[in-house]
């Protein structure tokens, strides 16, 4: 029974975590944090943009689209924006730039749609 309690302390010291552990802790945490807006710096920066497909009857829901200007290139795409009454239908070359950070929905028409997502 000793053994199994000194072998439980050595367990327990073990997980507690110390000053340089914590320390670590915040560095690993800070860095992860930076490569993440490194990559989405990539992805969403001012001059790029993000084209896509969407298909009719499958849907395309993002969020945090604040500033966003949503082109229609080829078909209609179908617009929902979270806290907007009112639902757009762009067609070709039409667009829209969206001012609400909510939830996007964004779908095809009946023949499908091209869109780009523009920042």
């Amino acid at each position: 029974m000793f053994v199994d309690r000194r072998r439980e302390d050595r367990l327990y010291e073990a997980a507690r975590s110390g000053l340089l552990d914590l320390a670590w802790d915040r560095v690993r945490d800070w860095w992860a944090g930076r490569e993440r807006l490194r990559t989405a710096g990539r992805v969403f920066a001012p001059e790029r943009d993000l084209r896509c497909r969407l298909h009719r009857g499958e849907p395309l829901s993002m969020t945090g689209m604040r500033y966003c200007r949503v082109t229609c290139l080829r078909g209609a795409a179908w617009v929902t924006v979270t806290g907007d009454a009112r639902d757009r239908v762009l067609g070709p070359g039409q667009s829209l730039m969206l001012t609400r950070s909510g939830k996007v929905l964004l779908s095809g028409g009946e023949h499908g749609a091209e869109i780009r997502l523009g920042w």
